[in-house]
């Protein structure tokens, strides 16, 4: 055969596809994908060991989906024009850009808010905790059918929210660390 992995990759691109339309669950696509690698495994056939691979492959582009669907969207009680308190870890430094900052911020674990911060922007490294004072609002897509969906973006990202800190907020580091010494050194290494 001329492309090799044209088949498995059909495969997998259709199980992602199943997976998308019939909304499988972890464990509707777990077993089949683990029972098929078993059959795989021992099928003593050429024929049944690429078949049974072809379908382990199918099932696994589904529990791919079906991992990747967020689980629970978590609710914050602040209206949209209120300005809340909130600290949390900065789980993405921040990415500073002409007059504005950026950075993600995470609340509870599978829980993050993407912060923008147009007047004194701050400089934040991984790791840090911080506390703002921001105005909290759900991401919403524009409507348009066929356009990108920005909030189903941010959700595969655990990002639920975004706050924007006003003239009048604030953003304070607070004493201590967070998250995962490993992706700090990554962090670290990039910047």
């Amino acid at each position: 055969m001329r492309e090799p992995l044209l088949i498995p990759f059909l495969c997998m691109a259709l199980g992602v596809a199943l997976g998308q339309a019939l909304d499988f669950g972890v464990a509707d696509s777990a077993w089949p994908a683990f029972a098929f690698c078993a059959l795989f495994a021992i099928s003593p056939s050429p024929y049944l060991r690429k078949s049974t691979l072809c379908l382990c492959l199918l099932s696994a582009g589904a529990l791919l989906v079906a991992l990747h669907r967020p689980t629970r969207i978590p609710v914050l009680d602040v209206s949209s024009r209120e300005i809340a308190v909130a600290e949390g870890c900065v789980v993405q430094p921040t990415v500073l850009s002409n007059d504005r900052a950026q950075f993600v911020l995470e609340l509870e674990p599978g829980a993050r808010v993407q912060v923008q911060v147009p007047s004194n922007p701050v400089q934040l490294r991984y790791g840090q905790r911080v506390e703002i004072e921001a105005r909290f609002r759900t991401p919403h897509n524009f409507q348009n059918p066929g356009s990108f969906d920005y909030a189903a973006y941010l959700a595969r990202r655990d990002i639920f929210w975004t706050a924007l800190v006003p003239a009048k907020g604030s953003v304070r580091v607070l004493p201590g660390e967070c998250g995962s010494r490993w992706l700090g050194w990554i962090f670290a290494l990039r910047t």
